[in-house]
């Protein structure tokens, strides 16, 4: 099945329910809605359903899945979904800079030795001779949006490689699926995709991969995140969400973070099992979930001094309010209360 297609599947409905059954929800309060892209970067959002973490906290969960990381702040801010589980992007900063949203835990992030966001040239473009990351001045990369994590991330790029920004023809095409479309018509050269929308690229013989961003610039890329007016009436609702959701993260940890005595990644039966599941959420084989697998604290915690670099480099380009700062968008009572037992 080609790959738009998969991701389509994925999330041409918009909106996927899965309802637990063995402990039926008390109250409005315990059933929610909850936003994300059908990315392994969410996955500890799919194993709480899996393992039965929502059900054991009384909650009833509903998932939307959405095509770009900013309408998910947007649904997030208006009340469409309680909880948002994506990337940071301006937009998120400035909703949450005018007091709409807090960050209340971690999701994935980009780290050196994890492939998982990578940097895929057109197989066009890599006949033409784009095969080096510094050599991008005067090519097209496609991206979601302006302010997204995929500008953050060429931005970021350049000011590590030493070209400038601005020499880099940005095309904005609103959706992953929109990114791929491009780069299959030649009307981009190059994108950044997470590993298992990547990999099938490349074995299509449509991209090459000029590298990972974990290895060019590290940095925290996602968060799941609230509306400040549910952390004011719903606070009970709030933590025993981020209870199923931290205990589903360390389930993960313990499957698809562990390394052999060379410190090479190893995936056993518990990693193969749970990688099943996940097909259920994310359109990709077994192995492309393994292989595409990011990094995400077992404990999902997040700091305030994690975003403040993004949130920085977005005030410089004029994307993001300058009254904006990271202290104030960090809400982490919730994942050092209690003990988790997954």
């Amino acid at each position: 099945m080609a790959l738009r297609n998969r991701f389509d599947l994925a999330v041409g409905a918009v909106l996927l329910t899965l309802a637990t059954t063995a402990c039926a929800p008390t109250s409005d309060d315990d059933a929610l809605v909850v936003g994300a892209l059908p990315f392994v970067s969410s996955a500890p959002l799919f194993l709480a359903q899996e393992a039965g973490f929502y059900e054991r906290e009384g909650l009833s969960v509903e998932l939307r899945f959405f095509r770009a990381a900013q309408p998910v702040a947007l649904a997030t801010m208006t009340g469409d979904i309680d909880f948002g589980v994506t990337g940071l992007t301006a937009g998120f900063y400035n909703l949450a800079g005018e007091g709409r949203l807090k960050v209340v835990a971690g999701q994935s992030s980009v780290v050196s030795g994890y492939h998982f966001i990578a940097y895929c040239v057109s197989a066009e473009a890599w006949d033409l001779g784009l095969r080096s990351l510094d050599d991008l001045a005067g090519h097209r990369v496609g991206i979601t949006q302006q302010g997204s994590t995929f500008h953050y991330m060429v931005g970021r790029l350049a000011e590590e490689r030493g070209f400038a920004l601005e020499d880099v023809d940005l095309v904005s095409l609103e959706s992953v699926s929109n990114m791929v479309a491009a780069l299959r018509g030649g009307s981009v050269e190059m994108i950044l995709l997470p590993a298992h929308l990547a990999e099938p690229l490349v074995v299509e013989g449509v991209a090459q991969i000029l590298g990972w961003a974990g290895d060019e610039t590290p940095w925290q890329l996602g968060a799941l995140f609230t509306s400040s007016e549910n952390l004011e009436n719903r606070p009970q609702v709030v933590e025993r969400f981020v209870r199923a959701y931290r205990s589903a993260a360390q389930l993960y940890a313990g499957a698809f973070l562990q390394r052999d005595a060379n410190g090479e990644r190893q995936f056993g039966e518990e990693a193969l099992r749970l990688a099943g599941l996940l097909q259920e959420y994310i359109p990709s084989t077994v192995p492309e979930i393994l292989a595409g697998a990011p990094f995400i604290e077992c404990d999902v915690g997040i700091s305030a001094a994690a975003i403040a670099p993004q949130i920085l480099w977005f005030q410089r380009r004029d994307l993001v309010d300058p009254r904006v700062e990271a202290s104030l968008i960090v809400d982490d009572r919730f994942v050092v209360s209690g003990s988790v037992d997954p």
